[in-house]
């Protein structure tokens, strides 16, 4: 319960800008009631934690959106400085290879290219330039980019519409399904993931793969519906 709470707390800390203030003190307020509820439990937090990933869940997509797009334009803009000129040139020649600043974060293509005191230099000035990124991406949203951010928010506020939907729609098939208690269980299963993908305990949410999920539990379900007495022994009459 405790690691689940420690990830609530990053997730509401890591609000970018412009969330509403009613919101925040919601989320404040829901936090500081776990922390001191004894009788809180995992389920408790996480249910918690899915209410308030619809609330947020457009404006972190929004803002993630932006981050990856400035890193691509200014990744290297606030990386250079921070590394020794001998490094520097080197991470250019990687580079050259076709790799780019998201290769060097995701450190596995770096491996055998850069030796492990090179990685640990490397990784302490991407750690640095992924906050004055992040700082350069909050002031933008707050202040010229602003309009074109809350544009943004508002489109993922549509999508996130047609999200609900299609995960009510799921929970309706899993309760109507009699016949088949696993599929029912499956279908539940995934609702959850979905879920805990707006709220970081899971992998971020993917709105398209929600939108297959309907089809593809729509013919699982239908597959079984065939398949249903397959093993049954026919009895003929002579």
């Amino acid at each position: 319960m405790k690691s689940t709470l420690s990830i609530f707390k990053i997730f509401y800390n890591k609000l970018p800008p412009l969330v509403p203030g009613d919101i925040l003190s919601q989320m404040k307020k829901a936090l500081d009631d776990l922390e001191n509820d004894e009788s809180a439990n995992v389920e408790k937090v996480e249910n918690a934690m899915v209410r308030f990933g619809y609330e947020v869940w457009p404006w972190h997509k929004a803002h993630k959106e932006y981050l990856v797009k400035a890193e691509e334009q200014m990744g290297n803009h606030f990386l250079w400085p921070r590394l020794q000129k001998t490094l520097r040139e080197k991470c250019k020649k990687y580079y050259d290879y076709g790799m780019t600043i998201s290769d060097l974060r995701s450190g596995r293509p770096a491996l055998e290219y850069f030796s492990s005191d090179e990685r640990v230099a490397l990784g302490a000035a991407l750690v640095g330039a992924r906050c004055d990124l992040d700082n350069y991406v909050d002031h933008q949203i707050s202040s010229l980019e602003k309009e074109k951010y809350l544009q943004r928010v508002d489109e993922l506020f549509c999508i996130l519409e047609e999200v609900k939907q299609k995960l009510d729609f799921l929970r309706a098939m899993a309760d109507k399904e009699y016949d088949h208690p696993n599929l029912a269980d499956e279908i539940r299963s995934r609702v959850t993931a979905f879920e805990h993908g707006l709220c970081w305990l899971a992998p971020d949410l993917d709105h398209e793969a929600v939108h297959n999920a309907v089809d593809f539990f729509k013919g699982r379900r239908l597959d079984l519906g065939r398949m249903r007495g397959i093993n049954t022994p026919c009895k003929i009459d002579i």
